[in-house]
């Protein structure tokens, strides 16, 4: 309840009121400044416009209560002091066409932990290898002193057309500059024709537009499409429903895949030359490399952490063909020895896929179960994405076939990650480990190690020293 006072005479010996108004009003004005400030930053609109009548959206609202909260990208609708080329300024050229929302994405930079080595011997020569491999060079700086390798921030965006078509463009599972996420130049000028509204009675409702090079491919689908599938939700509060949602991407996906998208619980189509929709999600531009459409994925479809503690799997993740350690037997045989000697309640296990009925039991072996994943260079090891947090991966990597796609998929998803080259002894780059028991003992400090380690995998980047 409000109470009304009466006015009372100001007394001219004590001016109290004045000085008091004097003081709460340039209080007000900065705490007005503030909070406009503020909205600069958390508020994104439609893209219709930029006046007070564009209907407004809190980032925060995208928070799902998951660990890739922490990294969501600020949304931007106004293509005030933008590029051009940035997703508001291309929908404020084309003000005519069909295209009803544009967003830019800003992702913030951040850092990732250089892997543990066993000795310096191997840290220089993982060093060298960095610094030769031109991916990596054109996506981040290395910090050796730091022990970090830095990554810029980076821009994505998120176009949704209405009553518009796919007609094979950009093109599927190809590796050309103009694929979806396959280079910079994938184009969305098919979507801005609208088609008749005739055609509309059988049209997808939201059609995602996730074309990527080899889409059909366990590995592919999940650096590429679920990347795309994690940036195209947070527009689906704005423009679409995101249960509405079909993926249409390249050829039939392998079973794993096809099991990935039931747990996602989005419709897909392959194969097709020519699709109508209600709305088409365009969201090819996208950053490869981010904790945000990493982490994202995993929360999108309900997973959530074991701790530490409640894990006991020393997982070991051997080869049938290609990369194989040739003495991956006796290995086995001496981490299982070492397993035993601590006397932990360690449980040691080597990984088949075909043991698992589904995705569902892989996902939820690796989240509620393993400690730690051992092995080659290999597809398996993507399955880490699915441990939770603080599980260890340790890589042996074969010297003429140096990959870092593993070092950054541990850290993106907050993992101990440890590296050891192996020298490759043919084509196929088959391994041995010649001193078994240097690299066993090496496993052990990592157990020990684990619990305690404090260094963090992944941390925002920001320059200025506060």
């Amino acid at each position: 309840m409000v109470k009304i006072l009466k006015p009372v005479k100001a007394r001219p010996q004590k001016p109290f009121l004045l000085i008091f108004i004097l003081l709460l009003v340039p209080s007000m004005l900065i705490l007005f400044r503030l909070e406009t400030l503020k909205d600069v930053y958390e508020i994104q609109g439609d893209g219709s416009d930029s006046s007070g009548d564009a209907a407004v959206q809190k980032t925060r609202s995208h928070k799902l209560g998951g660990r890739s909260d922490a990294w969501l990208p600020i949304v931007v609708a106004d293509c005030d002091g933008l590029d051009p080329r940035s997703a508001p300024c291309l929908k404020a050229t084309n003000k005519v066409s069909n295209m009803i929302s544009a967003h830019e994405l800003v992702y913030r930079p951040f850092k990732l932990a250089i892997p543990g080595f066993i000795n310096e011997t191997q840290k220089e020569k993982w060093v060298e290898a960095v610094m030769h491999d031109a991916g990596l060079q054109n996506r981040m700086m290395l910090r050796v002193d730091e022990g970090k390798a830095v990554y810029p921030a980076q821009f994505g965006q998120n176009l949704v057309f209405e009553n518009a078509q796919y007609t094979g463009i950009p093109p599927p599972d190809l590796w050309r500059e103009d694929s979806c996420m396959g280079g910079g130049a994938a184009s969305h000028k098919q979507f801005l024709n609208p088609v008749n509204v005739s055609e509309l009675d059988d049209a997808y409702e939201a059609l995602v537009i996730a074309t990527v090079p080899d889409s059909w491919s366990w590995q592919h689908f999940l650096d590429r499409v679920t990347v795309i599938w994690s940036q195209a939700m947070l527009g689906a509060e704005d423009s679409f429903k995101g249960d509405n949602i079909t993926i249409v991407s390249g050829r039939e996906p392998q079973q794993r895949v096809n099991e990935l998208y039931e747990i996602m619980r989005v419709k897909h189509v392959h194969r097709v030359s020519r699709a109508v929709a209600k709305k088409v999600v365009f969201s090819c531009r996208a950053p490869l490399i981010h904790p945000f459409t990493s982490q994202r994925f995993n929360d999108l479809i309900g997973w959530r952490p074991t701790p530490l503690k409640d894990r006991n799997v020393v997982l070991m993740m051997p080869r049938s063909h290609s990369r194989q350690i040739m003495n991956q037997d006796e290995l086995n045989n001496r981490v299982e020895a070492l397993l035993r000697m601590r006397g932990k309640d360690e449980v040691f296990q080597v990984f088949d896929q075909d043991q698992f009925a589904d995705m569902v039991e892989i996902i939820t072996f690796m989240r509620n179960r393993v400690k730690m994943v051992i092995g080659p260079h290999g597809g398996a090891m993507y399955n880490i994405r699915f441990a939770s947090p603080a599980a260890v991966l340790l890589e042996f990597m074969p010297t003429q076939r140096f990959q870092p796609v593993f070092w950054e998929t541990a850290r993106l998803f907050e993992h101990h990650y440890y590296f050891y080259f192996c020298e490759s002894l043919n084509s196929q780059h088959n391994m041995v480990i010649e001193d078994l028991n240097e690299v066993v003992g090496w496993i052990d400090d990592i157990l020990n190690a684990q619990e305690h380690s404090q260094l963090p995998a992944v941390e925002p980047q920001y320059d200025w020293q506060v």
